[in-house]
């Protein structure tokens, strides 16, 4: 995710980050703030970062099947 932001001069415990492409600025550089960034906000990010991060806030492993944790519940419903 640093790829696309600058880190900014340390201030206390946080890390203010600038997005390289369009400037904007996060004032504690947290990672769940910068990957909603690229994910949902900036638009000129290609589809492959934004579709990684788009996983990553959604909590889906990219590498596994879905666990009973992130499948979806259904109920079935029959006509009677």
């Amino acid at each position: 995710m640093w790829d696309y932001f600058f880190e900014d001069i340390r201030k206390k415990d946080h890390s203010p980050s600038i997005c390289k492409f369009c400037g904007d600025i996060k004032a504690k550089g947290r990672p769940s703030e910068m990957m909603a960034h690229l994910a949902l906000q900036y638009d000129s990010v290609k589809a492959p970062v934004k579709e990684k991060y788009l996983k990553v806030l959604a909590g889906v492993n990219q590498t596994s099947e879905p666990t009973s944790s992130t499948k979806l519940a259904y109920t079935k419903v029959t006509n009677k």
